[in-house]
């Protein structure tokens, strides 16, 4: 299922906010600053830089988390792990909610081309084209342009922005 039919199904008519986070605090500042948009879900990633005095942060912090908008946390299974060991509490609250999905990371070589390929048929451009598109407007991004950003480890781009 892709992130906007998931978040529709939670009731989420708008399209997501995407968010490349660098630290606890750029994710803490971004929800709070976001509190006046209240329907749109968002969509976090990053969380593989975050060291554990950046969870340890978080975990302490995460009432800000609790808003009345979802608020997906994308991540591979070595951050998962660190936020389980760093954040305690964190985890436990977001725990029930989490899925574990096959990432880019996961595919090979030929499985990740293959998924390229494809997206660049279907929108008819190139993955310099995509990217010019992400960063002409990140916060706007489609499902679609997110996982082709990642799938050409360029997803930094979405928190250009």
């Amino acid at each position: 299922m892709r992130i906007v039919e998931l978040l529709r199904a939670l009731g989420t008519p708008d399209p997501p906010k995407l968010l490349t986070v660098t630290s606890a605090d750029s994710l803490i500042h971004y929800v709070r600053k976001a509190q006046l948009d209240r329907r749109a879900p968002l969509v976090s990633c990053g969380y593989e830089r975050f060291r554990a005095q950046q969870w340890k942060h978080l975990d302490l912090a995460r009432s800000v988390l609790a808003t009345n908008r979802p608020i997906a946390m994308v991540m591979g299974t070595e951050a998962f792990v660190t936020m389980q060991a760093e954040a305690p509490n964190l985890a436990s609250w977001v725990g029930a909610s989490a899925w574990e999905g096959v990432g880019a990371l996961s595919l090979s070589d030929q499985e990740r081309e293959t998924r390229l390929t494809r997206l660049r048929q279907r929108y008819k451009m190139s993955d310099v084209e995509a990217i010019a598109l992400a960063r002409s407007d990140a916060s706007s991004v489609d499902p679609d342009f997110v996982e082709w950003l990642i799938l050409l480890r360029q997803d930094g781009v979405l928190g250009a922005n």
